[in-house]
């Protein structure tokens, strides 16, 4: 199916630029309660079991670079864009970008209920890391964030 919008063309595209979507997500974070000081989730730095997440040094994860790279490039598809709050982190909301796919080209905020937030732990060794890794792999469950799109790494 092709798209009535050529690739990288906004015409009325409602997923407006990262920085745009920022301002809004901000804005939703804290008429719901939460922070709008973020931490930005990677692939290589969240490890997921059921509603605990656990994140490699946290405090690293302050730059958007990495997510602004992603939405950008999904945001040139027709996919449809997700930022999602997950938990919170002393003091901090832990976010990531979503790109859900499709052919629809929507924008999305996510910001769960306090009782239906993820427990977000924080791990600072690499070797801890590993061995988290290692036993979550050997349980085999399905974490939530494994079968989505989401950045990479985090820079």
């Amino acid at each position: 199916m092709t798209s009535r919008y050529p690739r990288g063309v906004s015409g009325d595209d409602p997923r407006a630029p990262f920085d745009e979507a920022l301002v809004s997500f901000r804005a939703t974070l804290r008429r719901m309660g939460w922070s709008d000081e973020l931490l930005w989730l990677a692939r290589d730095r969240v490890r997921c079991d059921r509603r605990t997440l656990w994140v490699l040094r946290p405090a690293e994860l302050r730059s958007s670079t990495a997510s602004r790279g992603f939405y950008e490039a999904a945001r040139a598809t027709d996919h449809s864009l997700r930022i999602d709050a997950l938990g919170a982190l002393r003091g901090a909301t832990v976010a990531v970008v979503i790109d859900w796919g499709g052919e629809s080209r929507m924008l999305n905020f996510g910001v769960p209920l306090p009782d239906s937030r993820y427990a977000i732990r924080s791990i600072t060794r690499r070797s801890t890391w590993a061995l988290l890794g290692a036993y979550l792999r050997a349980r085999g469950g399905a974490a939530m964030l494994d079968g989505m799109a989401i950045p990479g790494r985090a820079l």
